[in-house]
């Protein structure tokens, strides 16, 4: 999965290396639930991410993956987060 996510690696990169952390926790997401999100546009994924880091309380992505290992729980959330489409329903 490493070198798949190089894409979603460089296209996050803007020389800040929260943003590759970001591709950490997706494949971190893969590792523990099998879970592929490459195909998800990156501002998506780091939206919806920032979302997540703000619920649970952490400042950066290295931080949220942290948590995620010692939270398991928090990968169902994450999911829930990532794969959520929002619609209007005007």
């Amino acid at each position: 999965m490493t070198g798949s996510l190089n894409h979603f690696r460089n296209d996050m990169t803007a020389g800040h290396e929260d943003n590759l952390v970001a591709g950490d926790v997706l494949e971190q997401l893969y590792l523990a639930r099998g879970v592929d999100l490459r195909g998800y546009r990156s501002s998506t994924v780091q939206r919806r991410l920032s979302r997540r880091l703000a619920a649970t309380g952490c400042t950066t992505c290295r931080e949220y993956l942290n948590l995620l290992k010692s939270r398991p729980e928090e990968y169902d959330r994450l999911i829930n987060s990532l794969t959520n489409i929002e619609r209007n329903t005007w």
